[in-house]
């Protein structure tokens, strides 16, 4: 059984450059087969698959759950215009299970 149902993003790119216009990128997520609440992260990657920042960490139990992201990593630094892997990770009592999406930041 899965634990990560559904991982969405609104759009695959987004300008967080303070205009009005796709400032923040909504990504969605559902969590099915969860016992308790379990350690959720989301980690931004380069195309190389580096780790360029954390965008999220937290926990969560099973259901659908939305944020918004500004664009600037936990490290308060945002990262360079260009192509990434948003990596959705989630470890349950079952193991590590993860998915990612590209996207694409422009300024």
């Amino acid at each position: 059984e899965k634990a990560v149902n559904a991982f969405e993003l609104a759009a695959s790119v987004f300008t967080p450059n303070g205009d009005g216009v796709n400032d923040k990128l909504e990504i969605e997520y559902e969590l099915l087969n969860l016992f308790g609440a379990v350690p959720v992260a989301l980690d931004l990657y380069d195309l190389s698959g580096g780790r360029v920042g954390v965008v999220y960490r937290g926990t969560a139990q099973s259901g659908r759950f939305a944020l918004g992201w500004d664009g600037v990593l936990a490290s308060g630094e945002m990262p360079a215009p260009g192509l990434y892997l948003l990596r959705l990770k989630v470890d349950s009592d079952r193991g590590q299970e993860a998915l990612q999406r590209v996207i694409s930041l422009a300024y």
